[in-house]
């Protein structure tokens, strides 16, 4: 991961107060963040470097990633069986793939093919009629055993819209 990114999730003030409680609140952020990306065995710990002839203390966060999460099996909820099921395999199709939105069983988790997976899943219910879909990531559960992550999915369908232009 890029530094910019790291210092940005910390979002550790510089030139304040020590707070302790503030730099436990930066350490979950990063582990957050990790989980987020793939990282679900990940571990953050923070360390206190004080400067007592200067009168600062740095923070330094050792951080422990492990392997990278696979993609599990995809859970779609909040519809019917048959819409799930349809759903579901829409994000294993060629076209999902060359959108970078397809999830696949035991490909690498990336947090990113996640987010185009919601807008593929979106864009397919409103090419149905159903304008006011909402798709939801409702979470990932990981399987430390095989080291894949579950992906769970809500959908609200919303009713069917139809759209007729008339007269010129």
């Amino acid at each position: 991961c890029a530094l910019p990114i790291l210092v940005q999730v910390a979002n550790y003030p510089t030139q304040t107060p020590f707070i302790a409680t503030d730099v436990e609140k930066d350490r979950q952020a990063l582990a957050t963040f990790f989980q987020q990306q793939g990282y679900f065995q990940s571990d953050v710990k923070a360390e206190v470097k004080v400067d007592s002839q200067h009168g600062l203390a740095n923070i330094v966060f050792h951080v422990t990633l492990a392997h990278q999460a696979k993609f599990g099996v995809i859970d779609i909820v909040d519809t019917t069986p048959e819409d799930a099921a349809a759903l579901a395999h829409s994000l294993q199709t060629l076209l999902a793939r060359a959108r970078g939105s397809a999830i696949r069983p035991g490909h690498t988790y990336h947090y990113s093919t996640l987010t185009k997976a919601i807008q593929y899943l979106q864009s397919q219910l409103q090419k149905q009629g159903r304008l006011g879909a909402q798709v939801k990531l409702a979470g990932a559960q990981y399987h430390a055993d095989t080291n894949r992550a579950d992906i769970h999915f809500s959908v609200d369908p919303g009713p069917k819209t139809a759209v007729a232009i008339e007269g010129a």
